[in-house]
């Protein structure tokens, strides 16, 4: 793909029960798909992954999420059989090495694919080459990525 697209982030990877997940940045097409994906969230896990309930991504969030630069934002997929199943991110903060971590999994396969997003999001940051981020939690919990 074109338009600084990481083709080299795409992996497969084993998670639980044997279940193998497609890994790959997010692409502008997804849009539906990540609509999709939304909509079979639990309100738990939506509340988890925004803050409020949020049962319904309005056009304008669909875009900022599925156009990133790759650089200073950046969000993976996680699909299994064919479905998005996960989504991690990262958005550094401007002029700084600090960044928001989000990430969702689908509720049934939270056991199994959660430790793929989690380990995607550092995991492939450094691999492309950036410095470690610290990563705040809205409970005022710091982890360095």
């Amino acid at each position: 793909m074109t338009d600084g697209y990481p083709a080299e982030l795409e992996c497969r990877v084993a998670v639980g029960d044997g279940l193998v997940v497609g890994l790959r940045p997010i692409r502008p097409a997804d849009g539906e798909r990540l609509v999709e994906f939304h909509g079979k969230l639990s309100p738990r896990s939506v509340y988890r992954r925004y803050f409020f309930l949020h049962p319904n991504l309005s056009g304008a969030e669909v875009e900022r999420l599925t156009h990133v630069d790759y650089v200073d934002r950046l969000a993976l997929v996680a699909e299994a059989e064919g479905e998005m199943v996960a989504v991690g991110r990262y958005d550094r903060s401007p002029g700084s090495d600090e960044a928001e971590v989000a990430g969702v999994v689908e509720g049934d396969r939270d056991a199994g694919e959660g430790p793929v997003v989690g380990a995607g999001d550092p995991g492939r940051v450094r691999y492309r080459g950036e410095q470690p981020r610290r990563a705040h939690h809205p409970e005022g919990e710091d982890e360095r990525c």
